[in-house]
C-alpha cells in the first residue's frame, strides 16, 4: 500500500507540473511572443481532469475526504463503523456509474468519428 501511495503522490507532482508549465507556455506565447499555441489549453484540460481523479484516489488512501465531525461525534463507534462504510459504498457506487457513462461517452465518440478540437493522433506521433 505504501509504494502505491508514494506513487499517486509522485504522479500528482509530476501532472500538477505539466500542468503549471503547460499554462506558463501559453501566458508566454500569447501575450509576449504573440503567437498563441493552439493545443495547451486542451491539454491542460485533460492533465487537470486526471490530476482531479488521482487526487480523490489519493484522498481515499489517507481518509481524508470532507466529513462533517458533528455526526460522528453524536455517533457511537459502532454506529460510526456503519456510517464509514455506508460513505465507502456510496463513493464506489459514485465511481462506477462515472467510470460507466464515460466509457459510453468514449464509444460514441469513436462512433461517429468525432475529432477533439485541436490534438490529433498526428500531433502526437
Amino acid at each position: 500500500m505504501k509504494k502505491k501511495k508514494n506513487f499517486e503522490y509522485y504522479l500528482i507532482v509530476f501532472l500538477f507540473t505539466i500542468l503549471i508549465v503547460v499554462c506558463f507556455l501559453q501566458v508566454l506565447f500569447r501575450f509576449v511572443f504573440n503567437l498563441p499555441l493552439a493545443w495547451t489549453e486542451e491539454l491542460s484540460r485533460y492533465v487537470f481532469i486526471i490530476l482531479i481523479y488521482c487526487g480523490a484516489s489519493a484522498a481515499v488512501l489517507d481518509n481524508a475526504h470532507v466529513r462533517v465531525e458533528l455526526i460522528d461525534n453524536v455517533l457511537s463507534e459502532r454506529g460510526r463503523f456503519a456510517l464509514d462504510i455506508a460513505v465507502k459504498l456510496l463513493c464506489a457506487a459514485v465511481s462506477l456509474v462515472i467510470a460507466y457513462n464515460s466509457r459510453q461517452i468514449i464509444y460514441n465518440a469513436s462512433l461517429s468519428k468525432q475529432r477533439r478540437g485541436t490534438v490529433t493522433r498526428s500531433d502526437i506521433l
